[in-house]
Order: C-alpha cells, then structure tokens, then sequence
C-alpha cells in the first residue's frame, strides 16, 4: 500500500460584509469559494450556494455547498470570526490533481510506463473514508483505490 501526504485541507480567512447590520455577504462568499476550491484543490467547481442574511458575529457557523463538474459535492464550513464580516473558510477536499498526480507517477514507477491517474472532482477528507480512481497507461485501465488515513488528509492507496 502506498502512501501520500499531498492533502491539506483549506483554512483561509475572508472578509465580506453587507449594509447597516453586518450581514455575511453569501454571494461574496460563493465567488471566492469558487476561486479557492478551483486554484487550492484543483476542482471544476461548477456551484456553490451559502445561505443569505447571515448576522455576522464571533463563532457563527454554517456550511456552503460545492458541487463539481462531475457531479460530487461536499461542504465548506464558515465560522464568523467577528461581528465586522470576518470569516475563517474549512474546505477539508483532496488536492485531486496532485493526488493524481502522485498517484500516477508512482504507480508508473514500479510498472515502467506512463499511467494517468483520473479522481472525482471533489473527495472530502474523512479518517478512514475511501474512494475511488481510475488509472490508464495505454489501452490498459484499472481502479485504483484510496482511504484517508487520519482527517489532515493523508491517504494511502492501491492499484486494482
């Protein structure tokens, strides 16, 4: 079993604010959740909805839902880190394309040929969660999977 320590889950802070009140601005989030998932993880992210009217204060908490081209979806966790719009972003999703990445010149370098690894677009970390990717070199393809090993994102995996 091969392991890979590529997976860092994604922290960064935002700011976003809305008029009188200081209300989390949803659409604001969704863009950069947009921006982030795609550059951080690589994913084709093709939405991203977060509630609206959100009071911003110091621990608040809820999610926005991503969905990706291929159709996986996951969460990313908002918590309000003041009352000013301030917000810390959790999105806990592989990094695909360096597992893939990983995954493929390894598996490469024990068979000797060129194997292009294929995940889904948006695998959440999760300790002991598995998933599955397809390897092709040539006209040969085969699966390949994976489990996290702990919730930071490592993840050992095995050609099929």
């Amino acid at each position: 079993m091969r392991r890979a320590n590529l997976c860092i889950p994604l922290a960064v802070a935002v700011l976003a604010a809305g008029c009188g009140e200081t209300k989390i601005d949803g659409p604001k989030a969704e863009r950069l959740i947009r921006e982030l998932v795609t550059e951080q993880v690589g994913a084709r992210v093709t939405s991203v909805t977060c509630p609206t009217a959100i009071t911003a204060k110091k621990a608040v908490r809820f999610n926005c839902a991503v969905k990706a081209a291929d159709g996986t979806r996951g969460d990313v966790l908002v918590t309000g880190r003041d009352s000013k719009g301030g917000v810390d972003l959790r999105a806990p999703f592989l990094r695909v394309r360096e597992a893939e990445s990983d995954m493929g010149r390894q598996i490469g370098e024990e068979s000797g040929e060129t194997v292009e690894v294929a995940c889904p677009e948006l695998i959440v970390i999760r300790r002991d969660v598995t998933f599955l990717c397809k390897a092709s070199a040539g006209d040969r393809k085969r699966d390949v999977a994976g489990r996290f090993l702990d919730d930071r994102g490592r993840f050992s995996f095995r050609p099929g």
